[in-house]
């Protein structure tokens, strides 16, 4: 299936795999200001072979992706995955209207 027959036919949220392992293409419904739309969908396999997320990440433009790079690559990011580790197992709970900025 191609990426025009994708979007014209495919259902809404359903997700296309590519030749890249972990990286899928997804129909995004249309909304009340924007038609229906195609996003990448990257989501890393775990050593089953398997998703390793419920839902992956959605990236719908370059701009998307080089801002996510910029931050991926913060070196600090791993220096906090450290910390939390440390401090949790790794598991990090959801706090819900927590507005604190942890410096790093």
């Amino acid at each position: 299936m191609d990426l025009t027959t994708i979007l014209a036919e495919g259902k809404d949220w359903d997700i296309y795999p590519t030749s890249v392992a972990g990286v899928y293409v997804q129909k995004l419904p249309p909304t009340k200001n924007l038609p229906a739309r195609l996003a990448v969908n990257i989501n890393p396999l775990g050593s089953n072979g398997m998703p390793s997320k419920r839902r992956g990440y959605t990236i719908r433009s370059v701009g998307d992706i080089v801002a996510l790079r910029k931050v991926a690559n913060e070196e600090r990011i791993e220096k906090l995955l450290g910390m939390l580790e440390e401090v949790q197992g790794g598991v990090v709970p959801v706090a819900k209207g927590e507005t604190t900025i942890i410096e790093i």
